[in-house]
């Protein structure tokens, strides 16, 4: 498990820090592991989950409490339907939805393929990091390149920084950010080819 400890170590080391581990507080870095997670979530392979509906449109999805970000909602579903049937709903909130396609009955199965939020251990009271192994690496690729931009931020207020030291932060900022967000890209490859692909998705 890596928790936010182990990360800071790893950004720092990715920075280079060694010679002014002051100007990289913690609360620095830790506001950019923030920035990254999401990132990161939105690009890993969505998960799917079967739940049970109740009579209505409203459908609660409190039950999720792992729940990021909705990618598609199959209605009505059963666990040996061949083709996923597709249905149209929208937002009531974040853990709640409205069924636009139809009505589902109680006990009905509601297929939902979404986006899972990320947690590491220690960050804003998580218990348990849930970071892929493969993708901490990663992570602290992204991570590194948001504090490097928050501290251009700060040297741009500072009118006595040289622009040198700007231009520099600037340009590895941006290669390690473009690092990160390719490697984002490469991770929905991971994703298995289901039924979900008939829909366009």
């Amino acid at each position: 498990m890596t928790a936010i400890v182990d990360l800071r170590s790893k950004i720092r080391a990715a920075l280079g820090t060694a010679v002014d581990t002051s100007s990289w507080p913690d609360d620095l870095l830790d506001a950019s592991v923030r920035q990254a997670l999401p990132f990161l979530a939105e690009h890993l392979p969505p998960d799917e989950e079967t739940i049970v509906c109740t009579a209505g449109c409203e459908q609660d999805l409190s039950a999720l409490t792992d729940l990021y970000q909705i990618a598609a909602i199959g209605w009505p579903w059963s666990d040996d339907e061949g083709i996923f049937r597709h249905v149209h709903w929208r937002p009531l909130g974040k853990r709640h939805i409205y069924m636009e396609g139809g009505k589902p009955s109680a006990g009905d199965g509601l297929r939902l393929r979404y986006w899972k939020n990320i947690t590491v251990a220690g960050l804003d009271g998580a218990a348990v990091s849930t970071v892929p192994s493969e993708c901490v690496d990663l992570l602290v690729t992204g991570a590194a390149g948001y504090a490097l931009f928050t501290r251009l931020r700060q040297i741009g207020e500072n009118p006595a920084a040289p622009k040198t030291a700007q231009n520099g932060y600037a340009q590895i900022a941006g290669h390690f950010l473009a690092r990160f967000s390719n490697g984002c890209q490469q991770l929905g490859a991971l994703a298995p080819l289901t039924a979900w692909t008939a829909m366009g998705l």
